[in-house]
C-alpha cells in the first residue's frame, strides 16, 4: 500500500487532498469484463485470453484447467 500511496502522492497528498485506497478481490462470478464473467485461473479460456488479449466469449470446454490434473487427493501415483 506504501508504494500506491507514494505513486499517487504528487497528485493528491502534495496539492492537499485527502484519499482513500482500497483494494479488494472480489470472486470472479461477481464481476465482468465487457459483458463476460472471466474464465477460471489456468484454463484453456484464460490462456486464449492472455495470448489474443482481449476478451472473448468462450464455452464449457475452455473452463478446463491446461496441463496436468490438480485436485486435492490427486498425487502422480493415483493420477496415472
Amino acid at each position: 500500500m506504501k508504494a500506491v500511496d507514494q505513486l499517487i502522492a504528487p497528485y493528491v497528498r502534495d496539492r492537499g487532498y485527502d484519499w482513500e485506497v482500497t483494494i479488494d478481490e472480489v470472486p470472479a462470478d461477481l464481476w465482468s469484463l465487457q459483458g463476460e464473467i472471466p474464465p477460471p485461473f489456468e484454463s484453456h479460456a484464460e490462456k486464449r485470453w492472455v495470448k489474443e488479449n482481449k476478451v472473448s466469449p468462450y464455452g464449457l470446454q475452455e473452463k478446463l484447467p491446461v496441463g496436468d490434473l490438480v485436485a486435492p487427493g490427486v498425487t502422480e501415483k493415483s493420477a496415472g
